[in-house]
């Protein structure tokens, strides 16, 4: 879901016409926020199919993408729009769910290799 969201996100931010922040942050940093957008969105996609099939490159990839959005969001919220902060609840409910099954699922990833 995180994935999808981001690559809205990119596509308003390039392609939609319509400003997602206020106030609009430099042109410069509006092209980082879209770059860095469709990279967490494209990541999280490729990731996607690894944990449906229980690889474990799936659920690490997972992981890293949720860790890596929240510090894109942490450091947009603190430096570009508050609005930032609604980029934290995907990959936190992701991370509440996923880490503390983080044993099973790598072992049920063995038996399937």
């Amino acid at each position: 879901m995180q994935s999808v969201l981001r690559l809205v996100f990119f596509y308003l931010g390039t392609f939609g016409g319509s400003q997602l922040i206020t106030p609009p942050p430099p042109a410069s940093l509006m092209q980082f926020i879209n770059a860095f957008s469709l990279a967490l969105g494209l990541a999280g996609l490729l990731a996607i199919p690894g944990l449906m099939f229980y690889k474990s490159w799936g659920y690490l990839g997972t992981i890293l993408v949720c860790g890596v959005t929240l510090a894109f969001d942490l450091w947009a919220f603190s430096t570009v729009a508050q609005t930032a902060a609604a980029g934290l609840v995907v990959p936190i409910i992701a991370l509440i769910y996923l880490v503390p099954r983080r044993a099973a699922f790598l072992h049920h990833s063995l038996l399937k290799s």
